[in-house]
Parts: structure tokens; C-alpha cells; sequence
């Protein structure tokens, strides 16, 4: 059974309008079956691959192997210039363990890299292959390369075949020289993992690692929805578990739909956000987040409510630490994961001073006046407004047909919070948020990536 948790870092927003820091846990509980796994490894071959790295893919293909059941599916997909389908889709079952072995033996490092293409192969041989809740698909991609493909197509690539075919893409990337932000892409577009190697020995890890907890699929392709009040605001939304990553997301109606990686068992995933409240009527109460997941053939409920109180100020008191400490570390760690140090530690000191605005930026309601946003900006979107669907927080609405935008102002409008206030919290939780920072360095691919998984439990 999936325990859901729903949490907010107050009970009382003020009658002028709040910013509240929410958590949502999932708790996925035993798998009652072990899924079926279709996996396409997607091989980086290319001439920088050559010597000890083509050796360590070979044996950790091989590694594959011991883990794969009679009723698994596998294909293998090599890329340097050029695309070869070294392995069909074939069920595990029905092929001699010494064929196997001598179509990964042929693997051989030379020539280009084009990963898109190695990558859309991949897909092909998958495609055609039953899909259903009890089975789990991945594209392993590994490679130590640089394509010179817009980052932006190979997140179209996989959020498509992540929304229609259920298919995630964990990406690893080896050694110092790849493109980390195409690995990032990849996997964070597809709901999946990014990982750093640092050493050819480590890709045995990954490809076990990854083919091993397929198995174990709760349920594929969740989604979480946010149902908020019309006015009600929402920025700053994150995956907070099982990696720091933003959130995708996509607005229906006042809802806020949040996909999310495959449930593992006994793996929490964990979302964060921030909500701006509408104004409210002083005395009252009114649920602020109505949160549903949805799973194939099932769906989980919570929701929370707030009271609603008298504050001219609009500075309601924190009453859960906890909630608006996880909601900074997962900034902290986000910004650290990225290099970008600067963002981290003023992220960490607006914190510790009392919260506010990043950067100190002005924030406009969508639909609002006002330019471009930079890429250090957030938008706030506000529920009520057109109900299109559009990619995380880039939406806008437009001011001459959002019915809504007369809840807060049809002026540009100040919004309170963005970085939560840590100024209750205790010593050692803020030591350790600085350590982070500081174990962070833009020119460390696997301290970046480090900072992005959190191994302590609350």
C-alpha cells in the first residue's frame, strides 16, 4: 500500500495573501510481483571509448545478463558516427547466453558521436514491444562524448517517449569529458536518474544497479496533481526525492500535474513547492492543496487545510521547520548539482536572514505586465487562469482572457517569499546545508552529482 503524506510549513495564511512551503511524500509499499523489464542499452562506441572504457562496457553488458529473467526483454543499440542494432529486442529466454556474449564481444570503439541518433534507435526497438502496469522500460544510455545536438531536442526526444510509452532513460555519463548537460536532459525530461562515472570500472554498478530495481516497479508513469484555490499561485515546484531535479509539470484547469519517476519499492519520492494564497476572508478556513496520485488502475488522496487570519503584514508564522528546511536544501542542492555555486550559497544566506525573493527580483503574476523573465527568474502561475497545458514554470496566461487575474490585482503585483525563512532552524541542520555548498564545485562532475541525492531520512 502507498502511503501518501501531504505537508505545509503553516497552519494560517494571512487575509492579504501567504507564501506557504509544502512538502508531498510518497511512500511506495511492497511490489506484489516482479515486473516484466523491457531495456534497450544505448552504447557510446565512439574512438574516445577505445582501450579500458570499451572493455568495462563489455563485461558490464555482460553483467546484465545474470540479472535478466526468461520473460525479459533486451536489446542492445551501439553509436559512434553512425547507428548499429547490435541486438534486437529478444526475450531473454529465447536466445543461447553464448549468442549474447558474441554480439557484445563485436562492441568496437571508433569514429564520431551522435548520441540522438543512437538514442532514437534505442527507442525503435522498444516501441513495438506490450506495455502495461506490470512492466517496466528503460533506455540505459552511457556515454563519454559531446553531441553537438541541441540540449533542447534530446529533452523533446525523451519527455515524448516518456509520455507516450512509459519509456524513462537513466544517463550516465563517464569520465570528465562528456556533455553533462545532454545527460542531465535526458534523464531529468524522461522522469529518470542522472548519473556520474568516474571510473570505466563503475558501469558494471550502473547497468546492474538499474536492470536489478527495474524489477521491482510498484507502478509505472505515476503522476502527483495539485488541486489549488482559484488566485492561489504556485512556483519554486522540485523533485526533492529520490533525485533534486525541477519538477515537470503541466497545468489542467487550477490542477498542477506533476509527473513523476516509476514507484520503486520502499523508494520515497518526495515534491516541494511553494504556494502564493489568494486573499481570503479572516476567520475561515479553506483547503489550499488537494492532492491526488495517480497510479495505473488506482489513485491515493490527502489534502490540507489552512485557516485563514487577520496579518497586514502577510508574514504568518512557520510553524514547521522541517517543511521550509527541506524546501531550501533541495534549492541548495539544485543549485550545487548545476556548479552553480554564487546561486547556492544566496540561496543559503537569504535563508538564514530571514527569507525572500531571490535576487531580489520582482515577481509578476502570469497574465501581467511586464518583459521576458531572465534565466534567473521565476514565474508564478496563477490557478484560475486558462486551463492550456504547458511545460513546468514557463507558462503564462494572458491578461486579456484570464477571468481570474482580478482575485489579486490586474496592476503588477509584489510577491512575497520564493526562499523560505530559516531563521528558527537549529545549528546542525544549518551547518549541514553549508557543508553542501562547500563540498560543491563547478569543475567536479561527480561532487555535482552527489549533491543531487539525499541519503538521510527525516
Amino acid at each position: 500500500m502507498t502511503k501518501l503524506t501531504a505537508e505545509l510549513d503553516r497552519a494560517q495564511v494571512a487575509d492579504s495573501g501567504s507564501s506557504v512551503t509544502g512538502s508531498v511524500r510518497i511512500e511506495p509499499g511492497m511490489v506484489e510481483v516482479d515486473a516484466k523489464r523491457h531495456i534497450a542499452l544505448c552504447l557510446d562506441t565512439s574512438g574516445s571509448m577505445s582501450g579500458e572504457k570499451i572493455e568495462q562496457v563489455r563485461e558490464g553488458v555482460r553483467w546484465v545478463f545474470g540479472y535478466l529473467a526468461e520473460d525479459d526483454y533486451l536489446s542492445i543499440v551501439a553509436f559512434d558516427d553512425e547507428v548499429e542494432v547490435v541486438l534486437p529486442a529478444t526475450r531473454w529466454g529465447t536466445i543461447a547466453l553464448d549468442d549474447a556474449d558474441e554480439a557484445v564481444q563485436d562492441l568496437r570503439a571508433g569514429g564520431g558521436t551522435d548520441i540522438l541518433a543512437g538514442l532514437e534507435a534505442a527507442y525503435d526497438t522498444l516501441a513495438d514491444l506490450q506495455s502495461g502496469p506490470d512492466i517496466g522500460r528503460r533506455i540505459l544510455l552511457l556515454s563519454d562524448g559531446r553531441d553537438e545536438t541541441p540540449t533542447e531536442s534530446f529533452a523533446e526526444f525523451a519527455r515524448r517517449v516518456r509520455r507516450e510509452d512509459g519509456i524513462a532513460i537513466p544517463a550516465a555519463g563517464i569520465g570528465d569529458f562528456y556533455d553533462e548537460d545532454t545527460v542531465r536532459a535526458v534523464a531529468t525530461a524522461s522522469d529518470a536518474e542522472w548519473v556520474h562515472l568516474s571510473r570505466a570500472a563503475d558501469v558494471e554498478n550502473f547497468f546492474g544497479r538499474k536492470v536489478e530495481t527495474l524489477r521491482t516497479v510498484v507502478a509505472p508513469s505515476p503522476n502527483l496533481e495539485l488541486a489549488l484555490p482559484g488566485g492561489a499561485g504556485i512556483h519554486d515546484v522540485y523533485l526533492r526525492r529520490p533525485q533534486v531535479r525541477d519538477a515537470n509539470y503541466e497545468w489542467v484547469g487550477d490542477t498542477v500535474r506533476i509527473f513523476l519517476p516509476d514507484l520503486l519499492e520502499f523508494e520515497t519520492q518526495e515534491v516541494v513547492f511553494t504556494v502564493e494564497t489568494p486573499p481570503c476572508e479572516a476567520g475561515g478556513q479553506f483547503t489550499l492543496v488537494d492532492v491526488t496520485l495517480n497510479t495505473p488502475g488506482q489513485a491515493a488522496s490527502t489534502a490540507v487545510e489552512v485557516e485563514c487570519v487577520a496579518d497586514p503584514a502577510g508574514d504568518t508564522r512557520v510553524e514547521s521547520t522541517d517543511v521550509a528546511v527541506r524546501h531550501v536544501e533541495t534549492m541548495v542542492r539544485k543549485a550545487a548539482g548545476e556548479g552553480d555555486l554564487d546561486r547556492a550559497e544566496t540561496i543559503l544566506q537569504q535563508a538564514t536572514e530571514g527569507g525572500g525573493d531571490l535576487d531580489a527580483q520582482e515577481t509578476r503574476i502570469a497574465g501581467g505586465p511586464g518583459e521576458e523573465d531572465g534565466p534567473g527568474d521565476r514565474e508564478t502561475r496563477i490557478a484560475g487562469g486558462p486551463g492550456e497545458k504547458g511545460g513546468g514554470a514557463d507558462e503564462t496566461t494572458d491578461p486579456e482572457t484570464s477571468p481570474e487575474t482580478d482575485v489579486l490585482d490586474r496592476e503588477e503585483t509584489q510577491i512575497r517569499g520564493g526562499i523560505a525563512d530559516l531563521r528558527e532552524a537549529d545549528d546542525e541542520t544549518l551547518s549541514e546545508l553549508a557543508t553542501v555548498v562547500e563540498r560543491a564545485s563547478a569543475e567536479d562532475l561527480e561532487t555535482q552529482y552527489e549533491t543531487t541525492k539525499i541519503e538521510r531520512e527525516e
